[in-house]
């Protein structure tokens, strides 16, 4: 839809593991515009005012103490509205975080990442290869 409509967007990506900024930035498509940052999201100050916040398997890291801190930033930044999708703390959660992450690798886009030109970098890194 946004591409027919030739809606302009600014999309930006935050991350505080320095290797996963790095990692996105290489893999992104050579069309997008989206921009990835190293750092923490607290100390992120925006050039542009920010329309929507979407935040994807960060808070289930954070303390409570922390993510009340980022739902008060996302409230204080997001113009429009912000979501988060890892909210839940439960013991459910957490777990299935964990198998659906592992069963996620076999999946053929996942394996054909594996194979790509930075996943020797990542596996490395994570220690598994």
């Amino acid at each position: 839809m946004v591409l027919e409509q030739r809606i302009a967007v600014d999309l930006v990506g935050i991350d505080v593991n320095l290797d996963a900024a790095a990692l996105a930035t290489e893999a992104r498509p050579y069309w997008s515009r989206i921009r990835y940052f190293h750092g923490n999201v607290f100390a992120y100050r925006p050039e542009k005012p920010i329309h929507l916040v979407i935040s994807s398997l960060l808070t289930h890291q954070m303390s409570d103490v922390d993510v009340v801190r980022f739902l008060q930033w996302m409230e204080k930044h997001a113009e429009i509205g912000w979501f988060v999708n890892d909210l839940s703390r439960s013991q459910f959660s957490y777990n299935f975080i964990r198998v659906f992450s592992k069963l996620a690798w076999l999946h053929p886009l996942c394996r054909r990442m594996r194979r790509s030109r930075f996943s020797g970098r990542l596996c490395r890194k994570n220690g598994n290869g």
